[in-house]
């Protein structure tokens, strides 16, 4: 069953991207300790204070947001062993300030009604090295050099984080780099690099 999984992620068949094979979903079996990695712990990928505040359960439980979920994961985890390695330094800090939203979650802050985030397939980040922030345009720079499979970069200056958004089938990353923001209608507003 991984065969076709495998088979059906990275085929050039047109497929909607906010959907998977439902039919493959029932064999990946993913856990949500599977989302673990050497420096992140699995629930940085979806705990939200705003869903606790609001008592809403946003943890994942459908296999294919799971799947996303790993997709993501490994992406974050080389992006913090690029840095790593960039500032010689363990003291490498990717605060994850919003990952995975369930829709009544996604609605609650505001997010576009198609966002990524809605599926696994986006973080909101500020990296630290040493306990100081880095600027987001050095962090855009620092996540095109690390080559992470990325399909989107959205610099968000009014929150001061980095919106990273990836694709389904990772063959098809647009590597768009855009400015973000909410206009005064409360509408998402994107402007090119």
């Amino acid at each position: 069953m991984f065969l076709k999984f495998f088979k059906f992620l990275f085929s050039g068949k047109k497929q909607k991207e906010k959907t998977i094979d439902s039919s493959i979903q029932p064999h990946l079996n993913i856990e949500l300790i599977d989302l673990t990695r050497p420096n992140f712990k699995a629930i940085e990928f979806w705990k939200s204070t705003v869903a606790q505040r609001n008592n809403i359960d946003n943890t994942p439980d459908q296999q294919y947001i799971l799947s996303n979920l790993m997709q993501t994961a490994d992406q974050m985890q080389i992006l913090h062993s690029y840095l790593q390695s960039v500032y010689a330094s363990n003291n490498v800090v990717i605060d994850i300030t919003s990952g995975y939203r369930c829709e009544k979650l996604n609605v609650l802050v505001k997010g576009s009604p198609t966002s990524r985030h809605k599926s696994g397939l986006a973080v909101d980040i500020k990296v630290r090295i040493n306990k100081k922030i880095l600027p987001l345009k050095v962090v855009m720079n620092h996540i095109i050099d690390a080559e992470i499979n990325f399909d989107q970069i959205l610099i968000e200056n009014a929150l001061n984080i980095i919106h990273i958004g990836f694709a389904i089938n990772p063959l098809k990353a647009r590597k768009q780099v855009k400015y973000a923001w909410i206009d005064k209608n409360n509408n998402w507003k994107t402007k090119k690099l």
